[in-house]
């Protein structure tokens, strides 16, 4: 059974972790990479929307969860930049696929350009 945090400290150093998991995947935004991203994306995003809450609920807050909490959003702009540059290579990627399936085949070579080979049995 999964137990329920409720200690701002525990709930920022979740989110992170989930965020530089994220982080590191993306450095090679493979679609298996790319697909794993969304549940340690969904991780951090239910940590950080518990962090607002319990934050919300008890307005004094820690002055070190308070910037923890601020480098957060650091760390969503660096995933965000890198989920929009592995949009954009996989989008690059799928057009140039497109553009090579429209394309003409290479001619095959006649059977009168072909090297024969004689094996002697």
């Amino acid at each position: 059974m999964n137990a329920v945090v409720t200690h701002p400290e525990a709930l920022v150093s979740d989110a992170r972790d989930s965020l530089a998991r994220t982080h590191q995947l993306l450095l090679d935004p493979s679609p298996a990479n790319v697909d794993l991203c969304c549940s340690h994306l969904a991780a951090a995003t239910r940590k950080t929307q518990a962090l607002y809450q319990l934050l919300s609920d008890s307005p004094v807050a820690d002055r070190d969860v308070k910037k923890s909490a601020a480098m957060l959003r650091l760390e969503v702009l660096v995933v965000a930049s890198l989920l929009d540059r592995a949009a954009a290579y996989h989008a690059g990627l799928l057009q140039d696929m497109i553009a090579a399936s429209r394309s003409d085949a290479p001619a095959v070579a006649s059977h009168q350009m072909a090297r024969r080979v004689q094996l002697d049995g």
